[in-house]
């Protein structure tokens, strides 16, 4: 399963309307077909705020058909 620009737009407009408050629980992990850069671009036009990741943070996709977190368009 994965996440699209398209959906994290969803999400950053549903996070204006109903901000999360605190600690959230994920059970499995999502892959983000996003560089971090335009997942901050998608949330900054969406006037969102992003916080930064923590220094040690892995933003590296695991999905085997990313080279170097490049996304081969097929969506």
């Amino acid at each position: 399963m994965g996440i699209l620009p398209r959906h994290l737009n969803i999400l950053a407009m549903e996070q204006k309307n109903y901000p999360i408050h605190g600690e959230v629980l994920t059970l499995g992990q999502q892959a983000v077909y996003a560089t971090y850069d335009e997942v901050t671009k998608i949330y900054n036009n969406n006037n969102v705020k992003v916080t930064d990741l923590p220094n040690n943070f892995n933003t590296k996709n695991k999905i085997p058909s990313w080279d170097n977190n490049t996304l081969q368009k097929k969506y």
